[in-house]
Parts: structure tokens; sequence; C-alpha cells
């Protein structure tokens, strides 16, 4: 309901009470709103099983506070709603942060927990930094969608961020709502979001290559190297690595195994980046062969942060090479494009 001061008067307070069978259940009275205005007033009261209060009649008490108080009482609402989940809702985020005109893509995913039918409405909501709500909620929605028996449905929304937005601002809070529209949400899934000013969201044009140092975690041996875009300067951008081993590795344990390190990979940064580190290794046993070697292909992409999936380019390629030299050590090599090979290496186990 909603609770207004006029705009003369004095404002000492109210109180909504919510009753059942001439019992006390609920009450509120938290809200002060400014003279000549109105804000919402929202009560609940959740009934489990074998609660004494069900079947018996609801009574809703409104009553202002001191003998010449004037409060405003206007719109109000009983809803019942359901108190059990039939389903369950799970909102993904692709990206922590969008720019103003670019586009904010989520995954849903929602599973009926029932053996049976169930039609529900689904809609998003979103909430300012402040957690109030953002004018013309829902953003998306409502939708009513069909649920078989346990069955699960899964898909992606795109929401497009106005160009008139004030960047950087945030976070807002958007929440996915599943139930009866508009009332009654039996369950929800939220994330942050936060707008990011959009500068300098191009590729860039390759990497330069520096070892940092020997890594050794337990059977795996492997260097660690950093990759430099070029050129030097902050990027606004998503970044990953796509690797591909050709075949015909010759079976003597040669594969590679990458970690690739950056602040937040298929991710959005809360600042630029200008580097990401990569931890090239293997898993080498004792009494394996000396002698091997294993070739990788490893492109760097990037996309504008936000982007979507096609929106993905491969900006520099580099030839990863594992090799055990005859001597047993453990030779890593990265070969950027149209760069120079830049090598590390370190003792290996016994060999045969």
């Amino acid at each position: 309901m909603a609770i207004g001061s006029r705009l003369k008067g004095s404002f000492l307070g109210y109180s909504v009470q919510l009753l059942a069978g001439g019992a006390l259940i609920a009450q509120e009275a938290s809200l002060s709103p400014a003279a000549g205005t109105f804000e919402t007033s929202t009560l609940s009261y959740t009934a489990q099983a074998g609660d004494p209060h069900l079947g018996l009649p609801l009574e809703i008490r409104l009553a202002s506070v001191g003998l010449r108080a004037q409060v405003s009482f206007d719109n109000v609402q009983l809803t019942a709603c359901p108190s059990v989940a039939d389903v369950l809702v799970v909102a993904t985020p692709t990206t922590a942060c969008v720019f103003p005109g670019g586009t904010l893509r989520f995954d849903v995913s929602a599973l009926n927990t029932t053996g049976s039918t169930v039609v529900q409405d689904i809609w998003i909501d979103a909430f300012k930094p402040n957690g109030d709500p953002l004018a013309g909620n829902p953003i998306v929605g409502p939708r009513a969608v069909t649920f078989a028996p346990f069955r699960q449905i899964q898909g992606s929304v795109s929401f497009p961020i106005p160009a008139s937005v004030p960047a950087p601002s945030g976070p807002f809070t958007l929440k996915t709502l599943i139930g009866t529209f508009p009332d009654c949400p039996t369950d929800s899934s939220s994330f942050d979001i936060s707008l990011v000013p959009q500068q300098n969201t191009a590729c860039p044009q390759g990497v330069t290559v520096t070892h940092v140092g020997t890594i050794t975690d337990g059977n795996r041996l492997g260097e660690q190297f950093q990759y430099t875009f070029t050129p030097q300067q902050d990027y606004f951008i998503d970044f990953r690595e796509v690797v591909t081993t050709p075949p015909g590795d010759d079976g003597c344990n040669c594969g590679l195994d990458e970690t690739i390190i950056i602040e937040s990979v298929f991710g959005c940064f809360d600042g630029p980046i200008r580097f990401a580190t990569d931890d090239i290794f293997n898993t080498v046993h004792a009494g394996t062969a000396c002698g091997c070697a294993s070739v990788s292909t490893q492109e760097l992409q990037c996309r504008p942060r936000g982007g979507g999936d096609n929106d993905w380019m491969t900006f520099h390629v580099n030839e990863l090479k594992w090799e055990r030299a005859s001597n047993g050590d453990i030779v890593v090599t990265v070969t950027p494009q149209g760069g120079s090979p830049v090598s590390a290496s370190q003792p290996g186990p016994t060999c045969r």
C-alpha cells in the first residue's frame, strides 16, 4: 500500500497491521515519506504447514500515530502467494560489466522440480545502486512458460544498454523472477552489473613474450610466460585463448596443458588490462622416453567488453612447443607470430 505525508500537516508515524482471527500476525511502521509524497509499504507473512492461523478471517488495520497527526493511505492490496517454489531459476551473467550503448547478455536456466506440468511467469527487474527499482520494470517479460514434469529450460537473454546512461556507474542489480506476475514470485536469482566507459575496445596488434619463471607442481613441470599487449596501452576488452594441437604426437607423454591467467577470462574488468600470464605444463613421469616433442597453436582472441559470441577476433598466434631433450631436460618454447622464439628449460626426471 502507499503511505503518504500531507503537504501541510504533521506526520508522526503510522502502523499497518495484518490480523488473522483477531490475532496480530505481522506489522510494519518503518517509512517516513517527505511532505507531499507517498512511499510503498510492504507487509508479508509466511504460513507454514500446520499454522494455527490458516483458514481464519484476515483483517488489515491502519492507524496513525498522534492525536493530530495526518497520514494518507492509498492503494491497499492483499495478495496470497504459494510459499513453495515449483520451478527454480538461475541467472548467470557472461560478463561483469558493459558499456553504454552495448548489450548485456546472460543465461537463464529454470527447472520444474515437480512431476506435474506447471505454467509460470518469468520476468526480470533491475535495481539502482541504492536499491531503488528502475523505472519501467520489468525490463524483460513477463512471459508465461509451460514446464513439462521435471523439465529444465535454458536460454539466453540480450538487453541493450541505452547510450545515454552515464558511465562509470553501478553496480546495478538484475533480478530474474519466476512465479505469478507481478506479486507472487516463488523463486529468483540476482547478479550485479557495472557500466564502464567505452574506450579503446579495439584488439591489440600483437604481443611480446617474456619468460617469468619455472613452475613445479608434483609431476606437473612447466614454465610461465607473460604476454604484453602491443602497442603498450590500456585495453578495455574481453580476452581468451584458443589452443589446437595437430595430430601426430609420438605418444611419449608430450601433450600440452595450459592455464592462462588474467584478471577474468571471458569477463569484464574493473580497470584496464595490459598483459596476461600463461602457465604451460606437462605431466612427466620417470621412465618415459626422451627426445619427444609436442607442438600446439595458440590463438589469442579479443572482443569489445560485453560483446557477443560472434565478436571474437584472433589478433595474434603463438606456436607452443613442449619437448624432452636427449639429456632429459624439459624445454618449453613460445614462438610469437613474426617474432623470435622464447625458451626456458629445467631438469626433468630420469628417462629411459
